[in-house]
């Protein structure tokens, strides 16, 4: 590519740190050899942006989260669900919406 050497791993793993080393063995298309060795450093990025994970939270309640099972029109009732983000990061709003059907 000119006068430009392409550096391109195949894979790495998140949040590693990696040093890359060209040596004087590195040669022009002149055959001249670098003068020293050239070194450089960089981190990959964290864990890739995946999307969080809901799941029922069991505490107190039935094995599916809302407590309780059955109840009144317009009775109180909790619902409880699991928030997990692989990079613990907090979500920045929570929209719930509550269908009604008839089983």
């Amino acid at each position: 590519m000119g006068n430009q050497a392409v550096f391109a791993p195949d894979s790495q793993a998140i949040s590693t740190l990696y040093t890359v080393t060209a040596s004087t063995s590195v040669k022009d298309l002149a055959g001249n050899a670098m003068a020293s060795d050239y070194q450089f450093s960089y981190t990959t990025a964290g864990a890739a942006n995946n999307a969080p994970v809901l799941s029922w939270a069991s505490a107190n309640c039935l094995t599916e989260g809302v407590r309780p099972r059955t109840g009144a029109v317009n009775a109180d009732f909790e619902f409880r669900v699991k928030y997990s983000d692989a990079e613990n990061q907090c979500p920045t709003y929570i929209r719930v919406t509550v269908n009604s059907f008839n089983l």
